[in-house]
């Protein structure tokens, strides 16, 4: 159906906008609290007196637990030597932990790095830790976590916009047949109604499909406000055209009728 293909226009015109709208990138970390993940010792030492430097207060993770992280300020700083099970912090149904990650790196072995990897570490610093570096890793951390926090939400978006176009095409097939619409009419009349109510056009049709009623009083309305149009121009209520008036006024030929 044609109207399937209206669907996918202005779905990829929103992904298109989201894409092309980039955020900016965060550059002054003051505020933000950096949480050491590893054992006490000079590497601590020397990321507590860097991050101090630039105004990042810091912590360990063992004084906050895994409950204690918080999504909005903190980096989390987790040591490649010491295991770590990201679970505990991890939140319910997503892949990345709630707050950017640097790993901090002594021996390069793959098995390490992937391990990293796999915890969402998106920026690294190597041991001994040389203030120099922190600043890098702390602004490609962050604004990488924050990137893939956005792609992971519009793919949820998506995801979610997809499974309700099967209730807009039974929205929109049942306003065709029961009040003679076309498609690209019958997912106006729907587009119109959602921005009218303030909800998303596939909430709106899965709210229609899910109450029958509901579905048949949008077709009464469409009809009493085609009836109304209709009465109005039987009316004479249309707006008033000279140029029309003058061109019935001449005859066939161009030339003016006579009175």
């Amino acid at each position: 159906m044609e109207f399937a293909a209206l669907l996918d226009t202005v779905g990829a015109s929103r992904a298109a906008g989201r894409v092309m709208t980039a955020a900016r990138a965060i550059q002054n970390f003051r505020g933000f609290r950096g949480v050491w993940r590893g054992p006490s010792g000079h590497h601590e030492q020397a990321l507590r007196a860097a991050l101090g430097r630039l105004g990042v207060a810091s912590t360990s993770f063992e004084a906050i637990g895994p409950g204690g992280l918080c999504a909005e300020r903190d980096v989390l700083f987790v040591d490649s030597d010491v295991l770590f099970d990201p679970a505990p912090a991890a939140e319910p149904g997503h892949l990345l932990l709630p707050v950017p990650v640097i790993g901090v790196v002594g021996v390069e072995a793959p098995s390490r790095l992937k391990a990293l990897s796999d915890i969402g570490a998106t920026a690294f610093l190597h041991k001994p830790i040389h203030p120099a570096t922190v600043y890098s890793a702390l602004f490609l951390a962050v604004n990488n976590h924050a990137r893939f926090a956005r792609l992971e939400a519009q793919i949820e978006e998506h995801n979610r916009r997809r499974a309700g176009r099967r209730y807009v095409i039974r929205a929109v097939a049942t306003l065709m047949q029961q009040s003679a619409m076309s498609d690209e009419q019958a997912y106006a009349h729907l587009r119109r109604e959602s921005m009218r109510r303030r909800v998303g056009i596939e909430e709106l049709a899965r709210s229609l499909c899910d109450d029958p009623s509901a579905l048949s009083m949008e077709r009464q309305a469409h009809d009493a406000s085609r009836n109304q149009a209709a009465s109005h121009r039987r009316a004479g209520g249309e707006p008033h055209r000279p140029l029309d008036e003058a061109r019935r006024a001449r005859g066939p030929a161009g030339r003016m009728r006579s009175c």
